[in-house]
């Protein structure tokens, strides 16, 4: 897969159209650490409100102490192709992976995301 398509490419499009873009997937939640943050850059993952770890800007992820192994795999899938995870997870919540607004056509629902979203995240 292409460069991209990969989550921190996403974020730094993203970026351009929102100063604290979030990504929700499954019961996962994203988001950029802020420029005054201990890891500016980073994007920090919470799972059901835990804690779970850091994306370094290189893609590289970083778990928390105690993260369950499940949670590690979850992310590393998400990782390796976000869209294809939003595809799996979000559709069924029938709200956007990004903004988590309500998708109205057939095809935002298949997919999980809108095309405004799709768009600004640079996929």
């Amino acid at each position: 897969m292409s460069d991209k398509y990969t989550l921190v490419h996403g974020f730094e499009s993203a970026k351009k159209y929102k100063d604290s873009p979030t990504l929700t997937i499954g019961d996962y939640v994203f988001w950029l650490a802020g420029e005054s943050s201990r890891n500016p850059g980073h994007i920090y993952v919470k799972r059901q409100g835990k804690y779970v770890g850091k994306i370094s800007k290189h893609g590289d992820f970083s778990m928390a102490f105690n993260t369950h192994f499940d949670s590690v795999n979850d992310v590393k899938k998400i990782l390796k192709d976000p869209i294809l995870a939003a595809m799996n997870n979000d559709k069924l919540s029938g709200k956007c992976s990004f903004c988590n607004r309500k998708l109205t056509t057939i095809g935002s629902q298949i997919f999980g995301m809108g095309p405004t979203c799709l768009k600004k995240w640079g996929w």
